[in-house]
C-alpha cells in the first residue's frame, strides 16, 4: 500500500485524490495545518488523516525488535521497522472541537511545525512483560490502556484522584516487574500549574496512588522504575533529578555533579 507523510495537517474527514498515486485512499500521518489549497479533498473516510503533535511520541516495542508505535489521535503500529503501519485504536483523545482551533489565533501565524496541535497522543508505553498491554496518554486528559494488543481500550483517567483537568500526560513507564503496574507523569506548566503530578497503579489503572507528594513544586516530566529494584524510582523534573527508595513515599534530590536543569 502507498504511504505518504505530510508535514502540515489538521483533523479532516473525506477522501484524498492524489495525482499519480496507485491507491486513492492512503494511510496518512499529518502534522500542522492541511487545507484544500494543498491537496484536493473529496469525501475522505474519517480516520484516514492523523493529527500528529509536534512532539509526536515514538515508542519501540520491548517485546518485538521489529515493532514500533507512533501516536496521533490514533495509535499506529509497525511490525516491520516502519515499512508499513496499521492503526490499532480508535480516537483515544477527547476529540474536543473547542481544543482544535489553533488556526483561530487572533492574527498570529500558526506554527507550521505542528507544535500547536491539540487533542493528540503524547505518551506511549508497551509492557516489557506482555506486548499485549499498551498504555497511551494524551495532551487533553485521557489515559488509555489496552490489554489485548489494541483490540479494545479503557480510559482510566477518571480513576485517578487528584488528576488535573485537561491533564497533559508527559510520560508513562510500564513496569519491568509487574504487568499491571505503571507510572504516569503529568506536566501542567502550560496551564500555569507548577505542581508535580506523579501516579502509580498496580492493577491496570483501576486504582491509583499519588507518589509525587514528596517532590518540590516543579513540573514533572518522567518517572522511571529501576529494572532490578522495584522500590527504586527516579523522577526527572524541570530543575533536577530525584530518587526514591520506597516507591514514591519519599524523595531525595540527586546532587552529585548534576546541574539544576531538566
Amino acid at each position: 500500500m502507498d504511504k505518504l507523510l505530510i508535514t502540515g495537517g489538521k483533523r479532516l474527514s473525506g477522501e484524498l485524490q492524489i495525482s499519480g498515486a496507485k491507491n486513492a485512499a492512503l494511510p496518512i500521518l499529518c502534522a500542522g495545518l492541511l487545507t484544500a489549497d494543498t491537496l484536493s479533498l473529496a469525501n475522505v473516510p474519517r480516520g484516514l488523516l492523523a493529527a500528529v503533535l509536534g512532539l509526536t511520541p515514538i515508542a519501540l516495542s520491548p517485546s518485538d525488535r521489529n515493532a514500533l508505535y507512533i501516536g496521533a489521535q490514533f495509535l499506529f503500529r509497525s511490525r516491520d521497522h516502519g515499512a508499513s503501519w496499521e492503526r490499532i485504536s480508535p480516537d483515544l483523545t477527547t476529540n474536543d472541537p473547542a481544543k482544535q482551533r489553533q488556526e483561530e489565533s487572533g492574527g498570529i501565524t500558526v506554527d507550521n511545525s505542528s507544535a500547536e496541535m491539540h487533542t493528540s497522543i503524547t505518551a506511549i508505553a508497551e509492557s516489557p512483560l506482555d506486548g499485549r498491554r499498551i498504555w497511551v496518554g494524551t495532551d487533553d486528559g485521557n489515559l488509555q490502556v489496552s490489554r489485548n494488543g489494541g483490540k479494545s481500550w479503557v480510559n482510566v483517567a477518571k480513576n485517578i484522584v487528584g488528576l488535573p483537568a485537561f491533564a497533559w500526560v508527559s510520560k508513562i513507564h510500564a513496569s519491568e516487574h509487574d504487568a499491571g503496574t505503571a507510572f504516569v507523569a503529568v506536566d501542567q506548566h502550560r496551564m500555569d500549574d507548577y505542581n508535580a503530578y506523579g501516579f502509580m497503579t498496580t492493577d491496570y489503572g483501576k486504582t491509583w496512588t499519588k507518589i509525587s507528594s514528596g517532590l518540590p513544586q516543579d513540573w514533572l516530566y518522567v518517572i522511571r522504575q529501576d529494572p532490578h529494584n522495584p522500590n527504586l524510582l527516579f523522577a526527572g523534573m524541570e530543575h533536577g533529578i530525584y530518587a526514591s527508595t520506597d516507591k514514591g513515599k519519599s524523595w531525595n534530590r540527586i546532587n552529585s555533579n548534576m546541574p539544576p536543569v531538566s
